[in-house]
């Protein structure tokens, strides 16, 4: 009687745990952030085309306004509108704006706060950059032409080099043939006592 009325408790306790389950995961979704929209529209598509504020796209094609981050789906009859949720940050200081990522939905749905001090830091940066790369790039030049004479002459005797280690790299693998078939021999025995258990 003592063990029937401990695996009762038991069965309760594991009903109640799924219980609670079934109640926390719907509400874990219901607080998930959703950061897109979908808007699906009707649209007379009799010329092969869906034309409308985004553009003209043709019947079974995706097309993409990337100043409002949002790509544009044209099906038989109807559009597709997907875009990114609408961000903002609380306190930003009046010098700073959000500013989406590169290329096009939903790469573009990334947001950065860009400031106008980065703005100057970096277009100074990038000038600096530009006159380093110009400098380099004539260094370059004069150095290529004195490397190209020099590894002609190294390419000859490179060659010579090469014909010797052919000639030793034959002599070396008639050598090793001899060698690894002996030692394959040995390998496979231990093998297979190994797997007998001799």
């Amino acid at each position: 009687m003592g063990s029937g009325a401990r695996g009762e408790g038991h069965s309760g306790t594991v009903m109640r745990a799924y219980s609670l389950l079934t109640i926390t995961i719907p509400l874990l979704y219901l607080t998930l952030r959703t950061e897109a929209y979908e808007a699906r529209g009707y649209t007379d598509t009799s010329d092969g085309y869906c034309e409308g504020d985004y553009g003209t796209i043709p019947v079974g094609g995706t097309g993409y306004n990337d100043e409002r981050c949002e790509r544009i789906l044209c099906r038989d009859g109807m559009y597709t509108i997907q875009g990114c949720g609408v961000v903002s940050i609380a306190d930003m200081p009046p010098d700073c704006k959000l500013v989406g990522g590169p290329g096009h939905y939903p790469n573009c749905c990334k947001t950065i706060v860009q400031c106008d001090d980065d703005n100057e830091e970096d277009s100074n940066d990038n000038n600096d950059d530009d006159n380093d790369e110009d400098s380099n790039d004539n260094n370059d030049d004069d150095n290529d032409e004195d490397s190209n004479d020099n590894k002609e002459d190294s390419n000859d005797k490179n060659d010579d080099d090469n014909d010797n280690k052919e000639d030793s790299n034959h002599k070396n693998d008639d050598d090793n043939d001899e060698d690894s078939n002996y030692n394959n021999d040995d390998e496979t025995s231990e093998k297979d006592t190994e797997i007998c258990g001799c």
